[in-house]
């Protein structure tokens, strides 16, 4: 038997024992220490003895043997077979070993884990949350609060409240009015009002960043990509040093709480809020701690994509662009996020996060070496109702231009 028949049969029996192995590991949530090696080991000495028995046979050129022909045929599979029964032999051992049952996977109980039920159990042991017997202080059978603890300022926050937003302008780093956008919704003034804040809050931390550019209130798309209300909160522009841009639209949300809180969900499309300090869930407006996610960065996120290969091309062809939805943080602190997707998989992060995101692609050529195509192009996708006093930034013609 020729070398390259037995590589080439080395590696079936290779596959063969990553078959056998996986078939093991579905049934149990461990396997024994060093068993793959000890597998292996055996199944390929076991190949090795029997391949070189038929060598030998094979030597034998024109002598008769009582062997059967499967042995020193060029296709022989013998010892190949060899090697599949060693790893057969050490998946029995693995199952009648003493501790065997407590390995054994529970598939009904791993499936219970991905409904709601089961994240929430997940949840209440991750962050020390009892059960509650007492009905009415307690969701779901679990503690529940009015509000968190209040925690302290971040050091982010704490920066981003000495950054002008004018100086932001007169530099061409920020376009449009952060939270003009929402005066067309149908939210109460108080909600409004926050919502503001929110998105100023998060205009003057992205200004932290050197040499991005940012975009605040852009139109919506509708299916025939034409502008409607439902806004992009902002968009941050980067150009790195190796020529790639980098853009991130950006859904601001201010809610309630602080580092105390975390924001994370059980049920798809339903925001859930608890309190770490108090080991319990949060009250929202409605009384309970769920509140519906809007499925708006969900839906622009195909439209915007199709109508910026349409009208930018070679500009955005190597562009990252991600989509995110923050929760911003205040006085007392930013909210956690665990393993949160808004609808449309759009990953959430807090304020912090979302920054430290940014500056790690960085850092930045100079923002007179973004395309002005693409400056262009966003700036005419800025809603352009302005409050009492405010003033566009310089018209266009004056934007800084590469050199």
């Amino acid at each position: 038997m020729g070398t390259s028949m037995f590589i080439i049969w080395l590696l079936l029996t290779f596959a063969a024992l990553a078959v056998v192995y996986n078939v093991a590991h579905w049934a149990y949530t461990s396997l024994p220490k060093g068993w793959g090696y000890a597998a292996i080991l055996v199944g390929l000495l076991g190949a090795y003895g029997v391949w070189s028995l038929a060598d030998a046979i094979r030597s034998r050129a024109g002598r008769k043997t009582t062997l059967p022909f499967v042995l020193y045929a060029p296709d022989s599979l013998a010892w190949f077979a060899v090697g599949v029964l060693a790893m057969v032999i050490l998946v029995v051992v693995v199952i009648q070993r003493p501790d065997a049952d407590e390995n054994r996977r529970n598939y009904e109980h791993e499936r219970w884990l991905e409904t709601p039920d089961g994240r929430l159990s997940q949840l209440a042991q991750r962050y020390s949350i009892p059960q509650c017997e007492d009905q009415t202080s307690s969701w779901r059978g679990y503690p529940i609060v009015d509000s968190d603890v209040p925690g302290v300022s971040s050091r982010l926050w704490e920066s981003g409240k000495n950054v002008s937003l004018g100086d932001l302008r007169d530099g061409y780093r920020m376009y449009g009015i952060p939270g003009v956008g929402l005066e067309s919704s149908n939210f109460g003034r108080g909600r409004i009002k926050s919502g503001e804040e929110g998105e100023i809050a998060l205009a003057k931390t992205v200004g932290l960043v050197p040499n991005v550019i940012s975009f605040w209130s852009l139109y919506g798309l509708d299916e025939n990509l034409h502008d409607v209300d439902a806004d992009i909160d902002g968009i941050v522009v980067g150009l790195g040093l190796d020529d790639r841009l980098h853009v991130w639209f950006v859904d601001a949300k201010n809610y309630k709480g602080g580092s105390d809180t975390v924001y994370t969900s059980i049920t798809e499309g339903e925001l859930l809020r608890l309190s770490v300090a108090q080991h319990a869930f949060v009250r929202g407006v409605n009384g309970r701690p769920e509140m519906p996610m809007s499925e708006n960065m969900g839906r622009q996120r195909p439209l915007w994509n199709d109508l910026m290969r349409r009208e930018l091309g070679y500009i955005m062809w190597k562009a990252d662009v991600q989509w995110r939805v923050c929760l911003t943080g205040g006085s007392h602190g930013s909210p956690q996020v665990d393993d949160l997707l808004w609808p449309g998989k759009v990953p959430a992060v807090n304020d912090e996060q979302l920054i430290d995101e940014i500056a790690a692609c960085g850092p930045y050529k100079d923002i007179s070496q973004i395309p002005i195509e693409l400056i262009t192009f966003l700036r005419g996708r800025l809603k352009p109702e302005l409050p009492q006093g405010y003033t566009n930034p310089v018209p266009l013609p004056e934007v800084p231009m590469a050199m």
